[in-house]
This record gives C-alpha cells, sequence and structure tokens, in this order.
C-alpha cells in the first residue's frame, strides 16, 4: 500500500492517515475472500482468475477488473471507492486474501483419469448444481414422479434424457456438439420440456442463465456456452431475439464449431476464448431450423424433435411445478453418485458402443453419426433410470429413438445436398410432378401430335441413344433455367458436378448444353438441351431402400452393458434413498448455496395414475411412410392443421400411422367432441357410418331430401357450454364446424350424409361415406391428404376436404385469392330483370345481352342413343366403355376469358387463342356420310338470326368442313382479349392426384378406391358449380356475394363443349377407321354391340384400354338379346335406350351378387 494506508485485521478495515501526526481515520471494511475462481482451459492450465467475496446477500463472484477499479462495491451493495489510491488499498488487501484462498474451479474440467469435475453452486454464475427445495426424500419423490410423466408421452423422455447425458459428449465415442431443436406450433410442451431439462440440472431461473429466451446479443451466447464447456443451456422460442433464420443459423454455425473466437486485444497480441463448448444446446422454434443446402454440420448435427411433449396441460403443469421447486437435485446426486468420474465414463462408453449398434443399421456417414448421437441421449435415460431408481426409463427412451431416428434420418438427406444434388432434384421433381410434360422423341417428332404442343407445355423429351443403348432424358434449356430461378437454385455448380459424376453428358467444347440430336429435333425443339442420364442419377442420389433401424433390435445379453445398467436401476428402486455425498456430509454440497430459508412444500408429488380410461395414449405404428414424411417437413399451420385427422367408429379411434385405439371414451353429444379432439389434438373428426345407431343419429335415409348439409334435429346434436359456436347451429349434418369458447375452429364429418359422391343406381354411399371401416375410411383419408401434395419439397402443401366437393375444387383451382376470375359483365347477368317490382328474382333466365349466348346449349350433345342396325341386332353382347377422366384434359387445353368480353357488334375476324362466344350466318350440313352414325350435333337458331357458337364448337366444325370456316360470316362476336388457360393449375395438381390415388389401388390400399371417386366427381361437380343458375347473395344487402368468385358460367360452357368435342372426335376416329358407331353416348360413357365378350376384342382397333387420361376402361358387359326390345325403342325420346338399359342390368346383377 502507499504511504498512509492501513489495515487493520481485527476488523478487516481499511485506514488512512493523511500527515504523519493526523490520526487513522476509517475508510471502509474488506469484504473477505472466500475463494479463488479459476478458469482453466481443456489442458486445465490457467486463463484467468476470479474472486468469490462475502456478502450480507450470500457468497458472490468478481472479476479482477471490477477488484481493481472499485467497481466490486457494486455487487457488495455499499460505497464503491473513489480515488485511485484507495482503490488500491482494498485491491492489495483482497489480492494477499486471494493468496489463501482454497481454488474454486468456475468451468468444467477432467481430471486425468478422464472424469468430469463440475463446478460447484458458488463458483460459477451460470445456476448449475444450485438446488431447490432441501427436503431430499421429496426431491426424489418429485423427479420419480416428473419421470413418469414424461415416459408416459412420446419422445418426451428422449428429450429430458438427451439433456441429461449431454455432459458426456466429448467422453463418449465420436460425439460432437450438437443442436437439439424442439419445433412446432405454440403450447405443446416445448418450453415445458426445456424448463424441465433446466431443473435437471440447477436453478433454471431468470437470475441464472441454463434456461432463458433467446434476448441477447449473437456473441453473448457462445461466450455464456464456453462457460458452460461440459454443460448443455436451453434458450426457448429463438424468434424472441428478433433475428431472421439467417442470423440464427450464423449463431448456430458458430456454436457448432465450439462457440470459439480468437481476436486481437488492443495491443494487437492474439486473445483466445478459455476453450470451446463441448455439450448440447437445446433450444425451441415455431418453424424448422433446416432448409436444403445447408452443410453438413446441419444436416449431422442440429436434430430436431417436433412437438408435442407431455401427454397433456395438466401433466405440462406438473411437471414444470415439481422441477422448479426440487430444481439441480438430479445433477447433484449424479456428482455425488460419481456418475461423471473416469471409471463411470468407461462404463457409459460401452452402454453407448452397444445401444448405437442395436439402434441401428448404418455404419457409416451421416446417418451413424446421427445414431450414436441419439444413442448418446438413451444413455441419458439410463442414468437417470439408475438415479432415481426407474429401470423402464433407458428402454422407454431406446423406443422414442427408434421411431424418431428414421425422420431424423430422412430429414438430414432432404437438407444435406451437393449442388449437383440440387439440380439433380430439379428434374426429379419435375419428371415426378408433371410426367405429361416430358415427351418421347418419337411424339415430339410426330407430324399428327406436331401442334398440340407449345414451348412451355414441354419440359423436355426421352431420347433412346443407340450408342449406349441408354435412355436420356433432354431437358429444355430455357425450362431448367427457369426451374432453377423459381427454386432459388444456382445451375453453374450443380451442371458441374453431373457433369463430373457423368449424370450430365455434354456434346459441345464449351459450356455444359448440348445440341439434340436429330436435325428432326433440332428443327421443332429450337433450343438447346441438358442430356442427363437418368438412371446415373438415380443410383446416385435416389433414397436407398431399407430402414436405418432394424426391425426387431437385438436383445441385450445377460452380461451386456444394457443389461448391468438395468440392474443397478433395479437395485436402486429397492433403496430409494437420495444418494449419500462422499464422506456422509450430506451438506457438502450445498455449503455456499444463497437460499437463506428453505422454500414451503408447493406441490405434492401426486401417485402415479396405472391407466388412462377417457383418452388412452395411442401408440405409433408406421403404415404409410409417405405420410410420416409429409408430416415432419409440414412447415404452415395449414398443412399441420390438414394432417391433425382422426376417424371414431364403433371399435375405436383410428389416428394415422397408429395402432387403432380401443376404448376410448364416445362422446355422449356433440358437446363432448371438443374434449376428445383436444385429448388427441385433432383439427377434424370424422364419424364413421357404424356410429349412427351407437350414438343414436338418424339413418341417412331419413334426412336425405334436405341434402348432406341441410341440419337434422337430434338430441345429440345439442350443443353445451363446450362449444360457443356452431354451425349448424343445432342437429346433425355431414359438415359441422365447432368453435370453442377459446375461439378454436374444430371440424366433425359425417360422411355417411354426404350423398353428391353416391354413383347413380349403385346402393351405399360413395366417397368418405363408402368405406367399409374407420380403419378403410382413415386409409382414404390419408391417401387423398397425401395425393394433394404440391408446393416445395422441403415446405409441401396439401389441400384438405373441406364442407363439400365444389368447396375443396376451389382450392385446387386457386383459392379465393385469385384476381383474374372475376368479370364484372358476367357478373351482371345475375342481376334478374324484375318484373314484379319486387327486388332481384332468383332462378329465373339470366339478363343480359349476354344471357343468350352463353344459354345457349352445347354443339355435342352429351346424350344421344340410336336405335341398332340389323348387323348390330345380330351381334351377341352390348359393351359399354368409359372414357377415362375425360373432363380432366378440358381443364388444361380450354381457353378462357379474363376480365371482361369486348362486344363486337358487326363481327371479327375468329381467332382461337381468344376465349369468345361467336354468332355465325350458317352451318355446315352435318348428318352426311359417316356422321349420320355419330352424335347429332346440335343447332339453336339466335333470336337475332343465325347461331352461338363457342371456341371449342367453332373448332370442331372448322376441323371436318375446313372449306365453312374459310368462308363463314361472323355476325358478332364477345371476345375476351385477354384470354389463357386459366385452369392449368388445377389440372396438374388433379393430374398428380390421380397418378397417385392409381399407385395406392395397385399398391393394394383399401381406401384408394373411394379417393378415386372423389377425385372425378370434384372436376366433374365443380364444372357444374362454375355454371350453376345462380351465385351465392349477400343477406345483408341482397346482391351478389364478393367472395363467391366461381361463378363463371361462360367457363363452365366452354369446359363442357371441349370436353364433349374431344369425346366426338374420338368416336368419328373409330367410325372412320375402323367403322364402329356407338349406340349410345351418355357424357363419357359409350356403348357398342359386338360378337366377342371379351373388351379388348369387342372395342374398336383405335379404342385404347387403360387407366390414363384419354383411354378407356371396361364398365360391363351383358347379352344383347337379354335387352335388344327395349333397344329398339331409342329413337322414341320416352323410350330406352343402351345406356340405361345396361345401367339398370348391371345394377340389378350386383344386388344379386350383394
Amino acid at each position: 500500500m502507499k504511504t498512509g494506508w492501513m489495515f487493520r485485521r481485527s476488523d478487516r478495515m481499511i485506514l488512512h492517515r493523511a500527515g504523519q501526526n493526523a490520526p487513522s481515520l476509517p475508510i471502509g471494511a474488506v469484504p473477505k475472500v472466500l475463494g479463488k475462481i479459476t478458469y482453466r482451459d481443456a489442458d486445465r492450465r490457467h486463463t484467468k482468475v476470479a474472486y468469490l467475496i462475502e456478502t450480507e446477500e450470500g457468497a458472490r463472484i468478481v472479476q479482477a477488473h471490477q477488484i481493481l477499479d472499485g467497481t466490486w462495491a457494486d455487487v457488495v451493495g455499499c460505497d464503491r471507492p473513489v480515488s485511485r489510491d484507495e482503490c488500491q488499498a482494498y485491491a492489495k488487501v483482497m489480492a494477499m486474501d486471494l493468496r489463501e484462498a482454497p481454488e474454486m474451479p468456475s468451468i468444467p474440467v477432467k481430471d486425468a483419469d478422464g472424469g468430469l469435475v463440475l463446478p460447484g453452486p458458488e463458483s460459477q454464475d451460470l445456476g448449475y448444481m444450485r438446488t431447490g427445495d432441501p427436503d431430499e426424500e421429496a426431491a426424489l419423490a418429485a423427479w420419480r414422479r416428473i419421470a413418469t410423466l414424461a415416459m408416459a408421452a412420446p419422445r418426451t423422455t428422449l428429450g429430458l434424457s438427451a439433456f441429461f447425458a449431454a455432459p458426456l459428449t466429448s467422453s463418449l465415442r465420436s460425439i460432437h456438439t450438437h443442436v437439439l431443436v424442439l419445433y412446432g406450433s405454440g403450447q405443446k410442451g416445448k418450453s415445458t420440456l426445456q424448463k424441465v431439462q433446466a431443473g435437471s440440472m440447477g436453478n433454471p431461473g431468470e437470475t441464472y442463465k441454463i434456461f432463458g429466451a433467446l434476448n441477447t446479443t449473437a456473441n453473448a451466447l457462445p461466450e455464456y456456452l464456453i462457460q458452460a464447456r461440459y454443460l448443455p443451456m436451453t434458450r426457448e422460442e429463438l424468434s424472441s431475439g428478433g433475428w431472421g433464420l439467417k442470423e440464427i443459423q450464423a449463431m448456430v454455425s458458430r456454436i457448432l464449431g465450439g462457440a470459439r473466437r480468437d481476436r486481437l486485444d488492443q495491443s494487437g497480441g492474439l486473445r483466445s476464448s478459455i476453450g470451446t463448448f463441448r455439450s448440447m444446446l437445446c433450444v425451441s422454434a415455431n418453424e424448422s431450423l433446416l432448409v436444403p443446402g445447408q452443410p453438413e454440420s446441419f444436416a449431422s448435427r442440429v436434430i430436431e424433435l417436433h412437438e408435442p411433449f407431455f401427454s397433456s396441460a395438466d401433466a405440462s403443469d406438473e411437471a414444470v411445478a415439481l422441477s422448479e421447486q426440487y430444481h439441480g437435485w438430479p445433477l447433484v446426486w449424479a456428482d455425488r453418485a460419481g456418475m461423471f468420474s473416469g471409471k463411470r465414463i468407461q462404463e457409459w462408453r460401452q452402454l453407448h458402443d452397444q445401444i448405437t449398434k442395436r439402434l441401428s443399421t448404418a455404419d457409416s456417414g451421416i446417418p451413424f453419426t446421427l445414431a450414436r448421437t441419439m444413442s448418446q441421449w438413451v444413455v441419458g435415460g439410463y442414468m437417470l433410470g439408475e438415479l432415481l431408481g426407474l429401470p423402464q426409463m433407458g428402454e422407454v427412451a431406446f423406443e422414442d429413438a427408434r421411431r424418431e431416428l428414421p425422420r431424423v434420418t430422412d430429414n438430414a438427406a432432404v437438407n444435406n445436398v451437393s449442388p449437383g444434388q440440387r439440380v439433380w432434384e430439379l428434374v426429379a421433381g419435375a419428371i415426378a410432378m408433371h410426367p405429361a410434360m416430358w415427351l418421347t422423341e418419337h411424339v415430339l417428332t410426330s407430324d399428327a401430335e406436331a401442334d398440340q404442343y407449345t414451348p412451355r407445355d414441354v419440359l423436355g423429351y426421352w431420347y433412346k441413344n443407340t450408342k449406349t443403348d441408354r435412355t436420356e432424358l433432354h431437358v429444355y434449356g430455357e425450362a431448367l433455367k427457369r426451374m432453377g430461378l423459381e427454386a432459388g437454385v444456382v445451375l453453374a455448380p450443380g451442371l458441374g458436378e453431373l457433369k463430373r459424376r457423368d449424370i450430365l453428358r455434354v456434346t459441345q467444347s464449351a459450356g455444359f448444353k448440348s445440341k439434340p440430336p436429330t436435325r428432326k429435333l433440332r428443327d421443332r425443339v429450337r433450343d438447346m438441351v441438358y442430356i442427363i442420364d437418368v438412371d446415373a442419377g438415380r443410383d446416385a442420389w435416389d433414397p436407398a431402400e431399407g430402414s436405418v433401424v432394424p426391425d426387431v433390435p437385438p436383445a441385450p445379453a445377460d452380461d451386456s452393458p444394457i443389461a448391468r445398467a438395468e440392474r443397478a436401476a433395479i437395485e436402486r428402486a429397492a433403496n430409494l434413498t437420495p444418494p449419500a455425498p462422499a464422506g456422509g456430509d450430506v451438506t457438502d454440497s450445498r455449503a455456499h448455496d444463497v437460499t437463506s430459508e428453505a422454500p414451503a412444500l408447493v406441490v405434492e408429488p401426486k401417485a402415479v395414475p396405472e391407466t388412462f380410461t377417457a383418452y388412452p395414449q395411442p401408440v405409433a405404428e408406421v403404415t404409410d411412410q409417405e405420410w410420416e414424411n409429409l408430416a415432419a417437413k409440414a412447415r404452415s399451420n395449414r398443412t399441420r392443421d390438414a394432417l391433425r385427422i382422426g376417424v371414431l367408429g364403433a371399435d375405436g379411434l383410428h389416428l394415422p400411422n397408429c395402432r387403432p385405439i380401443p376404448g376410448v371414451r364416445r362422446p355422449a353429444s356433440v358437446n363432448d367432441v371438443p374434449e376428445l379432439m383436444a385429448a388427441y389434438g385433432l383439427k377434424t373428426l370424422y364419424l364413421h357410418g357404424d356410429m349412427l345407431p351407437v350414438l343414436g343419429l338418424p339413418e341417412f335415409d331419413p334426412r336425405k331430401e334436405g341434402g348432406p348439409q341441410a341440419p337434422t334435429a337430434c338430441e345429440w346434436g345439442e350443443p353445451g357450454e363446450a362449444i360457443a359456436k356452431m354451425r349448424p347451429a343445432a342437429g346433425v349434418s355431414c359438415w359441422m364446424t365447432l368453435t370453442t369458447p377459446e375461439g378454436k375452429r374444430l371440424n366433425l364429418a359425417i360422411p355417411a350424409y354426404e350423398g353428391r359422391f353416391d354413383k347413380l343406381g349403385l346402393p351405399g354411399r360413395g366417397g368418405f361415406g363408402g368405406p367399409e371401416t374407420a380403419a378403410v375410411l382413415l386409409d382414404a383419408l390419408m391417401v387423398y391428404l397425401v395425393s394433394t401434395v404440391h408446393g416445395p419439397a422441403d415446405n409441401p402443401a396439401v389441400i384438405p376436404y373441406y364442407l363439400s366437393p365444389n368447396k375443396t375444387a376451389e382450392d385446387f383451382a386457386g383459392g379465393l385469392d385469385r384476381d383474374d376470375v372475376v368479370s364484372g359483365v358476367i357478373r351482371e347477368m345475375a342481376k334478374k330483370d324484375d318484373h314484379h317490382g319486387d327486388g332481384p328474382k332468383r332462378f329465373q333466365r339470366w339478363s343480359g345481352p349476354l344471357a343468350e349466348p352463353i344459354s345457349t346449349r352445347t354443339m355435342v350433345s352429351p346424350q344421344w342413343a340410336r336405335v341398332p342396325n340389323l348387323a348390330e341386332e345380330t351381334d351377341e353382347f352390348l359393351h359399354k366403355f368409359d372414357r377415362v377422366a375425360a373432363w380432366l384434359p378440358a381443364f388444361n387445353s380450354v381457353v378462357l376469358g379474363i376480365g371482361d368480353p369486348t362486344h363486337y357488334a358487326g363481327g371479327r375476324a375468329y381467332d382461337p387463342l381468344k376465349a369468345g362466344i361467336w354468332r355465325v350466318a350458317t352451318v355446315p350440313p352435318v348428318r352426311e356420310g359417316v356422321f349420320e352414325g355419330l352424335p347429332t350435333l346440335v343447332f339453336k337458331e339466335a333470336s337475332a338470326g343465325g347461331y352461338w357458337l363457342v371456341n371449342p364448337d367453332f373448332d370442331l366444325l372448322a376441323e371436318y368442313w375446313p372449306e365453312w370456316a374459310a368462308g363463314v360470316e361472323i355476325l358478332e362476336a364477345w371476345v375476351w382479349e385477354t384470354s389463357k388457360r386459366a385452369l392449368t393449375g388445377m389440372y396438374k395438381k388433379l393430374l398428380n392426384m390421380r397418378r397417385h390415388v392409381l399407385r395406392c389401388q395397385e399398391e393394394g390400399r383399401p381406401g384408394a378406391r373411394w379417393v378415386k371417386g372423389i377425385h372425378g366427381r370434384l372436376y366433374q361437380s365443380f364444372r357444374g358449380y362454375l355454371g350453376r343458375n345462380d351465385p351465392r347473395y349477400d343477406h345483408e344487402t341482397g346482391d351478389v356475394y364478393e367472395r363467391d368468385i366461381y361463378w363463371r358460367p361462360d367457363w363452365a360452357k366452354a369446359i363442357m363443349a371441349l370436353a364433349n368435342a374431344n369425346t366426338f372426335r374420338a368416336l368419328h376416329k373409330y367410325a372412320e377407321r375402323n367403322g364402329r358407331f356407338p349406340l349410345s353416348l351418355y357424357v363419357d360413357a359409350v356403348t357398342y354391340t359386338s360378337e366377342h365378350a371379351d373388351p379388348a376384342m369387342a372395342k374398336p382397333g383405335e379404342m385404347k384400354l387403360g387407366t390414363t387420361s384419354g383411354t378407356w376402361s371396361s364398365e360391363g358387359v351383358i347379352p344383347l338379346a337379354a335387352v335388344l326390345d327395349r333397344l329398339k325403342t331409342s329413337s322414341d325420346p320416352e323410350g330406352d335406350n343402351a345406356h340405361t338399359v345396361m345401367r339398370e342390368y348391371l345394377a340389378e346383377q350386383k344386388k344379386q351378387e350383394g
């Protein structure tokens, strides 16, 4: 000390004498230094020291710079030294005390045997080892209860075990620093699990750093992690930091690298971090952190577990309350029991190796790294099981890991993609999603097909390379460029990788494009192409078959590490007392606890219930891997809600990819439905038909006259307090919307009341009302939803079935946010002429100048029949053929008007690319030659003279009577100068849906046949929905409802005309080339007579049987003699025809067959 400054040891007082003869005046007392806080690196070398000083509030840590500048006084709560000499006097005394104080490590270090030496509760400010209620007997009972609640819910035990095993990260074989992400929607137990995790390690309160929100800077969290070193931390809700995805990913990348960042000090010298983070960080988020294109470290070391956690809100609340009251004891007990000693770490290493071999079939690569990490988490389950005397806890964590590992591995495979793989997935995705846009070289160069395809219709073509005998895919250069821009993929690096892998073949000296190989292709394509070897691409990147987990894990031997760990837990269960510290001093670990008074007991540990009787927990059983993959990748709330479905049948509740749950409490009324749905997290609940008599609901027949959505009064359908609002307000219908007092909207569907999918003349329901069991109905729902998948691979979307086929079809068409559907002129037609002065009249003829043109029937009649001729009467059989998805191509090809049409009162030249309605002066003679045996083309004279034709009808006449088309006079026209194929997007979704459903049928999925019927009804009914008599009206204003945008009778007419015209073209081809004429036409079904019973022999030669759009399917064959007399009346409008008699004959056959 400087002259004049003194220290009196008796009362630890600093004294100061101003002069030689001046008295010594007291300045202040020096707090006692209790310990020297050391910060050693991983090699146990000193990096810095701090002071543990005594205060009235307990021991506090102050840093060396605080001792020098006097700011330590702020921590103590006394006056701060003001002069430099005064600061030096205090610093000198405390420095002398520090020499005699015991060393107290602040950061975990390893001893010579490889064991972990954990810091005490006062030697660090992070909160580790700080315990709550001192009653250890009650604490043990509380943590056993918490573990039991965790084991009752999927994934929860694994998440809790992962946190407890994190200190072993650097000690087990090839385990890296990693991040566990608990993600999903809110209020599903993510933060609850994090609080319990933190409570197992220490104090999760706001004063400390084990648990908290991400409200720090980008540099603060890594510094905390470095100080924790081998111990884990958890941060809830990444969005609370106000960071974007890029900032969060940058921070996570730094953490995965150990959070270390060396930097230069003011002198230019290197200032190193005090170590690296070698443990686990657990975070929660509403959205996934994994996106395609991330580096390998993200794929192998960022692992996501999807909510929910804990089985109910009550279980979550109880677990949090217990963990907060008895925080910190599990880590203290583990330290007392020597679980982190060098000897025990060797045992954990052996256990980890065995679990890894038992858990996964992988032996290298990212799947093996993920298996090792999740095996470490399972080790944590065995550690907790031993501490708490719960032998089953390790096996529960193991089963959680077995269920999660395949999904985690799939996520890694999806997101860890090289540039070449990203380009390959663009092409492979386009092949799968749009197969109709890839032609063969022969189709592309065929003169007959030349005019059918425009550049945007086709993405490329398949080419057979005769030199290599391999089939190649030639992708149009502009098409791949467009795909890359839409997906945000930079093509050049990926194309370079494809070239190196011999997947991309290049014939030019520079670049990646090539010329089409033949002159005819070059003339047709007029673009450079990318030549891709599809087989090589699939070999390189298509997912390997087989699961990453064994079907049946090998049973552990009696002397294996797993068996020894279970025996240790069994022995512990027989003697349930808290582990005593070494030397028997039970207060040693709490010697510096700042808690001055033990808190009162907040929550008494509850007895563990034996069973859940009302709503048993589901048991996962993956039967549809595509559904599992979709659920794992779904990010938007709309998609997740669509997947939250269940089917309640007489045999129990059926949930996707779960075993049936028998014994579920049945709702005594609709008022009990929200409770059941909340118990299983459902958005939509379907009641199978076999529940109608069980619940006392009316059958279909008494209520069918009112329509499927009209409510039928019954006692079960009366809402109570659990439902704030219901639509319909009371009773039951095919689709009911329930709103809870909290504002949640739930859907309750009774498909047995839905008759809009029924097939004419056949008994029973169609659609979702048809499946014979609840299990088949669930399968149909799963097939339907997966068949509607669209959008990016990493964020797929689906189209949920909602309310009715027409409302669902609106989503297929693009939803209600489209701005190119409404036409003001068309909507004016709905405002009816008022002849009586009573306001708008509904269900009358449309009004306005467009009413007559649009009301005119289509030229090709959808229903037609004729009498069989003498030659046909000698045939033995009558066959019915149905054109597969006959109307679907029309949605893709039809040109529709956008906005309002332009009226050309004096006519204008016909333009096939402009949607319009054309009044022509004359029509050609259409009953000559081959046309006499084909469906009649019908024309109705317009009031102003001439005939109204829509584009498909005009095109058909121009195709067969070109001379007429060249000279026809167009008297008047309504033309949409802005026209486009406005429903192509709907067509593509429906086409992909059909392909998926047909594949599921081939695979034997029982629900697929019902979804196939739904598919057809969606677009067929939507065509009628577009052209219905009236749009909906606003109840308040009486005017047309603005949100009802899909009222376009002109669109409906064009679609129907094109579909009928295409069917007519096919029938004309069979007549002209094969001499075969139909007996009847009913929409898309035709009948032919034949001497052959086999449909393949009976069909016209040019007709192709199949399942793809444009082919035909055989719908039945009957003996002609049985109905011949009735067919002779076909020319009579009141008589029979081939279609009706076949339908009645086949329906009677089915009734007799049962």
